[in-house]
């Protein structure tokens, strides 16, 4: 046989090709995404986890990512190094999870009980419970307020009353309704007839059940009316009014943050009108013609407001209008002072100066929560900072 003779040169250039391939692919597809998809960056525009088919950013350091298995989709928690914690959920409407004293938990609906469960999902607390024919766990049993105690359904009642972790009944079933305890230490319940009071952590009345409704705002204060036809007032929780502004009462989850509370102009026949006042009930930005279609929270001392074509901006705490309305959506700044926000359909997230940190170049783009924001990439696409 003939032996063949290999040219050393072409096996050195060869070789090199090879070289120059590797590294350009290592280079390329460095934080690049390897398919479409969900997936989490750190501060850096790195990206830190895997491919997920659809996911959402942390809160208090848990996610909730899911997958399709066939007709079925399958939920799973993870924490912020990406793990699995305890089983899949194949019904999310049948838990939920809050944070008490710093600590994560889970309520999970089985067919016999309600189980509490901490962060790794390991049962806690079990209690019988009848859940034949409920679809949703919030039918039966709430969040674990400031204090400790949960509003828990009597299933044969049907009244509310409130439990500690412990499964001790502290408050006894006798509630038509029942909210979560605030940081004030009350909650808001209602009697049959529909009226709300509030009352405190041993089950007596701070607020006797006389408004039609009443919403806390936390720092001593709740807003409430007493028919659908009168204006609602800002009251202390010994029931006195504040003052004599009046405005239209609202359920949500708006609140006093950072020393402001939105407030919506009282005026049943035109559209919606927002503003804020402080503590004192004086007035940061009066809620009038032509201003703001709606107002959150404040947050980093910046809100973000709505004017009347529905583009969205930001005010600071003076009250000035420091981003322009400009956006088809603004988050609230948090971590790292950045919000997301939506222009011309795509995603970003800007500094408190209005500057983008990120481009908006994405499908979506995820506020930073627990050191992560969540963004949803095209294959061979990266997130890119700004200078």
């Amino acid at each position: 046989m003939k032996k063949v003779k290999f040219d050393k040169k072409m096996i050195f250039w060869g070789v090199a090709l090879l070289v120059v391939m590797l590294i350009f692919n290592i280079v390329y597809w460095h934080n690049r995404a390897l398919k479409d998809g969900y997936y989490y960056i750190d501060i850096k525009g790195n990206i830190v986890s895997g491919r997920y088919e659809q996911t959402g950013g942390f809160r208090d350091g848990i996610a909730v990512y899911s997958e399709k298995k066939g007709d079925l989709e399958e939920h799973f928690c993870i924490d912020t190094d990406f793990k699995v914690l305890g089983d899949k959920i194949t019904d999310w409407k049948k838990e939920t999870f809050c944070i008490y004293d710093g600590e994560i938990y889970f309520s999970v609906m089985k067919e016999e009980s309600i189980d509490l469960m901490d962060k790794g999902r390991n049962t806690i607390l079990s209690i019988p419970y009848v859940t034949k024919d409920i679809s949703d766990i919030k039918c039966v049993v709430g969040e674990v307020g400031a204090n400790g105690l949960f509003a828990i359904k009597d299933f044969q009642s049907g009244k509310w009353g409130y439990m500690d972790l412990g499964g001790n009944m502290v408050i006894v079933p006798q509630f038509s309704t029942a909210g979560k305890f605030n940081e004030d230490n009350v909650a808001v319940v209602s009697i049959q007839g529909g009226m709300d009071g509030v009352i405190d952590s041993k089950g007596n009345y701070k607020i006797e059940p006389s408004f039609l409704d009443i919403e806390l705002y936390g720092s001593g204060i709740a807003i409430a009316r007493k028919t659908e036809d009168e204006a609602a007032q800002f009251i202390d929780l010994d029931g006195n009014v504040l003052s004599d502004k009046q405005f239209d009462y609202y359920a949500g989850d708006k609140s006093a943050s950072e020393g402001f509370i939105p407030v919506k102009k009282y005026n049943r026949f035109m559209r919606d009108i927002y503003g804020y006042v402080d503590l004192k009930m004086n007035y940061l930005i009066e809620p009038c013609e032509p201003r703001y279609a709606d107002a959150d929270d404040f947050s980093h001392g910046m809100a973000v407001v709505t004017n009347a074509d529905g583009l969205q901006g930001y005010v600071d705490t003076t009250g000035k209008e420091v981003i322009p309305c400009q956006y088809e959506y603004a988050g609230d700044f948090g971590e790292y002072d950045l919000a997301a926000v939506k222009i011309n359909g795509k995603m970003g997230l800007i500094r408190k100066d209005g500057s983008f940190f990120v481009n908006p170049d994405y499908d979506t783009l995820g506020a930073f929560s627990s050191g992560y924001s969540v963004v949803y990439l095209h294959k061979g696409q990266k997130v890119k900072l700004c200078k």
